[in-house]
């Protein structure tokens, strides 16, 4: 199977600028691809990362589902974003915006309180999970992690 860097890189599916965290966090994965439907909506208004999870009930999607040559992505400068677990497991927001000179991708961080623009697209699945490990449950007097589809 595919590695990251196969398919990110300078040079590579039209991409001339690769954040160096993208590096860090990604190389060394498998490109494979998620289970269930790639779905993406374009914002309505300014949002974070933890108001698009909200809004839209965004689960993460495998690295292998970024696909730059995908008719589905917005070409125009404005984002594409994507939720995608590291190596570390830790989820990080990859972006991807395309210029004159093909396409640069960014990485940051899914707690960041920045605001995305009208216009930009989150590409993400449905999935009923929580991109937060850490929301607990009260059921029968028991606390419950939901972290992963029930």
């Amino acid at each position: 199977m595919a590695k990251a860097e196969n398919y990110f890189a300078v040079g590579k599916n039209n991409i001339f600028w690769l954040d160096p965290d993208f590096k860090k966090h990604f190389y060394g994965m498998e490109l494979k691809k998620g289970e269930g439907e790639l779905l993406s909506k374009d914002l309505k208004r300014p949002m974070t990362f933890q108001e698009m999870k909200d809004d839209f009930n965004a689960g993460e999607v495998e690295l292998g589902d970024i696909d730059l040559e995908s008719k589905s992505l917005l070409i125009n400068g404005n984002s594409n974003i994507f939720f995608v677990k590291d190596k570390e497991g830790v989820i990080s927001a990859v972006f991807a915006r395309r210029h004159p000179g093909g396409w640069c991708v960014h990485v940051g961080g899914f707690a960041d309180a920045d605001r995305w623009r009208v216009e930009d697209r989150v590409s993400f699945r449905n999935l009923g999970a929580s991109l937060i490990p850490d929301i607990e449950v009260k059921i029968g007097g028991k606390v419950y992690k939901l972290v992963e589809k029930i």
